[in-house]
C-alpha cells in the first residue's frame, strides 16, 4: 500500500470515530459530514468534529471546519494540530489537570497566519 492511501486509511479511521455520519473522503452527499486534504496536507471537514479520546496531541493537522468543533481531553500537551478556521460551535473540555483552557485555544486558533 502507498503510504498517502495508509494516510488516508488512518484519517479516515479517527474521523468515523470523532464525526456524526462521516462519508468517505470527497463526499458529495451533503446531508453527511465528510473530509479531505487540502493543497498543504491539512485535513477540511465539513461536518461536526468532536474528539474525545485520550490524546496527548492530534495525530493530523486540521485545516477548516465548516461545522463545529468540539475537543474533550485532559492529556493534550500541545494545541499544534487545531484548526485554523471554525465556522460553527468551538467549545473544549480539557479537565482540571491540563495545562491549556479555552483562551489558550481561542488565541492559538487566531494566531495561526493563513
Amino acid at each position: 500500500m502507498k503510504t498517502e492511501e495508509l494516510r488516508k486509511e488512518i484519517i479516515d479511521s479517527y474521523m468515523k470515530r470523532w464525526t456524526d455520519k462521516i462519508a468517505s473522503p470527497f463526499s458529495d452527499n451533503s446531508s453527511r459530514a465528510y473530509w479531505e486534504l487540502n493543497s498543504n496536507g491539512e485535513v477540511d471537514v465539513k461536518g461536526y468534529v468532536w474528539i474525545k479520546d485520550k490524546l496527548n496531541k492530534l495525530p493530523f493537522k486540521f485545516g477548516n471546519i465548516n461545522g463545529d468543533f468540539r475537543i474533550r481531553t485532559s492529556h493534550l500537551v500541545s494545541l499544534e494540530g487545531f484548526p485554523k478556521r471554525i465556522s460553527g460551535i468551538f467549545s473544549t473540555d480539557f479537565g482540571y489537570q491540563s495545562k491549556f483552557n479555552y483562551q489558550d485555544c481561542i488565541n492559538y486558533i487566531q494566531n495561526i497566519p493563513l
